[in-house]
């Protein structure tokens, strides 16, 4: 199974292109798009494909890395294939895909951003594509909200609640997995998955969800970073007990 990594977006809101692109972006000394490798080893992939954009050499570079593959050390003695591959300058999200050959997705993948993290199991997720129910399989959370809530009458406020977490919204939570043939429903290199390719897979009953109801954290802007740094969120710890991650050979 093929670790997937979407980290070919411009970084709008860490500065643009220009600055240090956001998956290589350091919470706790480790670059996020290294963090994201190794959920996705954890859970099962033997090989991390990061498909990147005009951030490219910038974020090979950022990494140490001398040429597009290596590997990725996330326990002693246990080294994952690791390459970054150049998807083009303005593809969408789910364009990005067709930089990959049907071939490599045989066993089916795993797929996630660079800067989403979860303590969830995605084993739930890579079960529903290999029963064969669906082309894709989406994990969903209850995110707390960024902006106070307020409940009033005639004009007068009766509840406030400052950012809740509303357990009957469920988001996207940027975590997948799906078969080869998800390649099938992206035909344009300026599609983003959550749209077009998204519609026509819900249009043929080919997606599903699993909900997961504990810490999820988006890292969106330099200031989610400094929160996850100095907030109580383990998924950030520097430790090889956590994360597993103890360093990247190249």
């Amino acid at each position: 199974m093929i670790g997937i990594i979407l980290a070919g977006g411009k970084s709008l809101r860490f500065g643009g292109t220009g600055f240090k692109p956001k998956p290589v972006v350091q919470v706790n000394g480790i670059a996020m798009v290294l963090r994201a490798a190794a959920k996705l080893i954890d859970e099962g992939a033997s090989r991390i494909l990061v498909l990147t954009g005009q951030n490219h050499h910038m974020v090979r570079d950022a990494l140490g890395m001398t040429d597009d593959k290596g590997f990725l050390a996330t326990a002693p003695a246990v080294y994952t294939p690791f390459e970054l591959r150049f998807s083009g300058d303005d593809t969408g999200s789910g364009g990005r895909l067709l930089a990959i050959n049907r071939s490599e997705m045989a066993g089916g993948a795993l797929l996630s951003y660079s800067d989403v993290f979860t303590d969830a199991p995605l084993g739930p997720l890579i079960d529903i594509v290999r029963n064969g129910t669906s082309t894709l399989a989406l994990m969903t959370v209850s995110p707390r909200l960024p902006w106070g809530i307020v409940h009033s009458e005639n004009g007068r406020v009766t509840r406030f609640n400052e950012k809740p977490q509303m357990p009957t919204i469920r988001t996207n939570a940027g975590f997948y997995a799906c078969s080869p043939s998800i390649l099938d429903y992206v035909h344009e290199e300026r599609e983003m998955l959550e749209q077009e390719p998204m519609a026509r897979m819900i249009e043929t009953k080919s997606v599903s969800s699993s909900h997961h109801d504990g810490e999820w954290i988006g890292l969106d802007s330099p200031k989610d970073v400094m929160e996850a740094e100095l907030g109580p969120k383990h998924l950030f710890r520097n430790s090889s007990n956590s994360i597993r991650l103890t360093k990247s050979i190249f």
